[in-house]
C-alpha cells in the first residue's frame, strides 16, 4: 500500500511540473502573453471572439464595423500574414500596452473602396510594432484606407502599401530596411493627409527608394500629399523624399502642399517632386537638404509664399512653370540661448538672417524672497521675487527680560531677506525693535540660585542686590536607620534652599531583656520584684494552710 501511494504521489508531482512548463509562452515586457505562431485571420469572423491568453479580442461595434483590441499581443508567423482584416468594413484597432506582430505582411486587408482602419492608442505609450519578412509581396502594412489617431506605430522591413493615408495624432515610424519591387516606405495611390502627430521615415539612398510615394493610378478620388496643422514629418534618408507621380485619368489633385507644421527632408536626389501639378509651400517650417535638386515640379509651379523654407542643394528649385516667393539657406541655429525678460529663443547664425527658433516664454524654476525664478530652459531669471518663499526662516524662542537684561518675544528671522516676522509662515513682517521686551525696573533673581548661611537663605540680583532673604525652614532627614545594636544618623535640611546641618547620632534601640547594670529599665525591674514577692507570699500562705489542717 505504501509503495502504491508513493507511486501516485510521484505521478501527480510529475503531471503538475509538466503543466507548469512554459510551452509557447513569450514574455512581452513582463506581460507574459502566449505567443501565437499562426496568423490571426479575422476576414470571415462576424461574431465576437476573444483569446485572453493571447491578448486580443474581436467584436462588432453595432454600426456595421468591428473593434479589434490588442493588449500586449505577440504574433509571429514564419509564413503568411500576421493579422488579416475583413474587406469593405470599418475596423477600429485599439492598442493597449506593447504589441508585436510579424509575418510576410504584418497587417493586411480591407480592399480599395472598402472600409477605414483606425488605429487608436488607449494611452500615450501604447504601441504596435509590425515587422515584415523578405517574402513580403505587399509590404509591412497593406491597408486600403488607414487613419492613425493616437498611439505609436513602428514598422520594420519592407515599406507600407496604403491606398489612402490620414494621420491626425500619435506617431508613425517607418524603418525600411529592405526594398521590395520598388515599393516606397509609404506607398499610396490616393490622398495623403497629415495634420497631426509625427511621421518619421528612414530608408536607404539607393535609386528608387522613396519616403512618401503617391502614385495616383486609380480612376477617381483625390491624390497628392497635404501636410498641415501641427504635424511633424521627418524623412531622414532617402533617394527622393516626397514624390507625386501622375498616371491615370480623373485624378482631381496631384500636388504637394505644406500649409503648417514642420517638414525636414534629407535626400540624395530630389527632396520634393511632382510630375504635373504644383508644389505649394504656404505655411509651416520646411527644410530640404539634397545632393541634387531640392524642389522639382516638372510641369507645375513652385510657390514658396507664406512659409519659412530653408534649402541646401546644388539646384534649389526646378520648375516647368514659375517659382514664386523666396527661400533661404537652411538655418544654422546657435547653441546658446538668447533671451529677454519674458522669452527665450535660438538665433540663426547665417549672415543677415534674423530668424528665431524655439521662441517661447520662460518657464519653470522657483522664485524666493531674494531671487527671481530661473528659467529651466535658458537659465535666465524672470518674473518677480516671491516674498512668501523664504530661503531659511528660523524661529527665535521667547526670552524673558530681567532687571539688567532686555528680553525678546517669540519671532522668526529669514537670513535670506534679513527680515523679521511674527508668524511661522513669514507673512507678517515686523521690525527688530518690535521683538524687544525692555528690562524690568524691579530687581530679579539672577541665575546663580540660592545663597545661604547657618540661619538664612537669599537670592541675588544681577546688580548685586539681596532678594528674598528669610530664615531656614528645617525638617529632619534620616541618613541611616538605627537598629537594636547599631546607632543611626539624621540631619536637618532647609525645605526652601536645600541648606543642610551636620548629621547627629540616633542611639541604638537595644533588646527587650534588661541587662545587669542597665538602669534605663528600672520600671521593668520593679515589676519583676513585685511579681516575685507576690508569688512567694502565695506559696507561704498555701503552706501554712496545709499545716493547720
Amino acid at each position: 500500500m505504501k509503495m502504491k501511494n508513493r507511486f501516485f504521489s510521484l505521478l501527480l508531482a510529475t503531471v503538475m511540473a509538466l503543466t507548469m512548463l512554459p510551452g509557447k509562452v513569450f514574455a512581452q515586457d513582463g506581460a507574459g502573453m502566449t505567443e501565437r505562431t499562426t496568423g490571426l485571420d479575422l476576414s470571415g469572423k462576424t461574431e465576437a471572439e476573444a483569446n485572453e491568453a493571447e491578448g486580443w479580442s474581436w467584436s462588432p461595434d453595432g454600426e456595421g464595423g468591428y473593434i479589434l483590441v490588442l493588449e500586449n499581443v505577440n504574433i509571429s508567423t514564419q509564413s503568411g500574414d500576421a493579422i488579416t482584416l475583413p474587406n469593405n468594413v470599418d475596423v477600429d484597432i485599439v492598442l493597449k500596452g506593447k504589441n508585436h506582430i510579424s509575418g510576410d505582411t504584418a497587417l493586411s486587408g480591407v480592399e480599395l473602396k472598402g472600409g477605414l482602419v483606425t488605429i487608436k492608442g488607449e494611452s500615450s505609450d501604447a504601441s504596435l510594432t509590425a515587422v515584415s519578412n523578405e517574402n513580403s509581396m505587399w509590404g509591412t502594412i497593406s491597408i486600403s484606407n488607414l487613419l492613425i489617431e493616437s498611439g505609436n506605430v513602428y514598422t520594420e522591413g519592407a515599406g507600407n502599401v496604403i491606398d489612402a493615408f490620414t494621420m491626425t495624432g500619435g506617431s508613425f515610424t517607418i524603418d525600411q530596411t529592405f526594398d521590395f519591387d520598388g515599393w516606397a516606405a509609404l506607398h499610396t495611390v490616393n490622398r495623403v493627409s497629415i495634420t497631426g502627430g509625427k511621421l518619421e521615415i528612414t530608408t536607404d539612398e539607393s535609386e528608387g527608394s522613396y519616403g512618401i510615394y503617391n502614385y495616383p493610378s486609380q480612376d477617381e478620388g483625390e491624390s497628392g500629399v497635404y501636410i498641415g496643422g501641427n504635424a511633424e514629418v521627418v524623412i531622414n534618408k532617402s533617394n527622393a523624399g516626397i514624390v507625386v507621380w501622375e498616371k491615370g485619368s480623373g485624378i482631381s489633385d496631384g500636388r504637394i502642399e505644406v500649409a503648417g507644421g514642420t517638414v525636414k527632408i534629407n535626400s540624395t536626389n530630389i527632396g520634393m517632386y511632382t510630375a504635373m501639378e504644383d508644389i505649394i509651400l504656404n505655411g509651416g517650417n520646411i527644410e530640404v537638404t539634397s545632393d541634387n535638386i531640392a524642389l522639382r515640379a516638372v510641369q507645375g509651379n513652385i510657390n514658396l509664399t507664406g512659409s519659412d523654407v530653408g534649402i541646401k542643394a546644388p539646384t534649389p528649385t526646378s520648375a516647368g512653370g514659375q517659382v514664386i516667393g523666396t527661400f533661404h539657406d537652411i538655418h544654422q541655429w546657435a547653441s546658446e540661448w538668447s533671451y529677454d525678460d519674458n522669452r527665450h529663443w535660438k538665433e540663426c547664425t547665417n549672415s543677415g538672417c534674423s530668424a528665431r527658433s524655439e521662441y517661447a516664454a520662460h518657464q519653470g524654476g522657483s522664485a524666493t524672497c531674494t531671487d527671481k525664478a530661473a528659467c529651466e530652459i535658458c537659465t535666465k531669471e524672470y518674473g518677480a521675487v516671491d516674498v512668501s518663499n523664504h530661503t531659511n526662516l528660523v524661529k527665535m524662542e521667547e526670552k524673558p527680560a530681567t532687571h539688567m537684561t532686555v528680553g525678546n518675544m517669540e519671532y522668526w528671522y529669514c537670513d535670506g531677506c534679513k527680515k523679521y516676522f511674527s508668524d511661522e509662515t513669514g507673512m507678517k513682517e515686523i521690525a527688530l525693535k518690535d521683538t524687544v521686551i525692555p528690562n524690568l525696573t524691579a530687581h530679579t533673581a539672577d541665575n546663580t540660585g540660592w545663597h545661604s548661611n547657618e540661619t538664612n537663605h537669599w537670592n541675588t540680583c544681577e546688580c548685586g542686590e539681596t532678594l528674598n532673604k528669610a530664615a531656614h525652614t528645617f525638617e529632619w532627614v534620616i541618613d541611616k536607620e538605627t537598629t537594636a545594636a547599631e546607632a543611626g544618623s539624621k540631619h536637618e535640611k532647609c525645605t526652601v534652599c536645600g541648606y543642610e546641618k551636620a548629621a547627629v547620632e540616633i542611639p541604638a534601640m537595644g533588646t527587650d531583656v534588661p541587662q545587669t547594670g542597665d538602669s534605663s529599665h528600672l520600671f521593668v525591674w520593679l515589676m519583676l520584684a513585685f511579681l516575685s514577692g507576690g508569688a512567694v507570699l502565695t506559696l507561704t500562705l498555701k503552706g501554712r494552710k496545709k499545716t493547720n489542717q
